[in-house]
């Protein structure tokens, strides 16, 4: 899965801003239930790949709790609605 396969807000209807959506792997049991999730704009990922040190030191666009981790994940923010939609690749374990 390379990119969001819907680009509008699901509640209000206006474009969303793409990026990613990644959830934290857990260090240890107590963090399996509970995380912080961070969301990149497409924006600031450029940049990062421009200048990787500047990750070290820059915040991310967006953070949220979660209760799951796994890889990058395609999302888009709907400013209009301060809400983050990400979509998930479900595979069998």
């Amino acid at each position: 899965m390379s990119g969001l396969s819907f680009k509008y807000c699901p509640i209000c209807g206006k474009e969303l801003d793409t990026g990613r959506a990644k959830f934290p792997t857990p260090h240890s049991i107590l963090e399996c239930f509970e995380g912080t999730g961070k969301y990149y704009s497409d924006k600031t990922a450029e940049e990062y790949e421009k200048r990787p040190v500047a990750k070290i030191f820059k915040m991310v666009d967006k953070q949220f709790t979660v209760q799951t981790w796994g890889a990058d994940n395609p999302a888009g923010y709907c400013k209009e609605c301060d809400r983050i939609f990400a979509e998930f690749e479900v595979i069998d374990i």
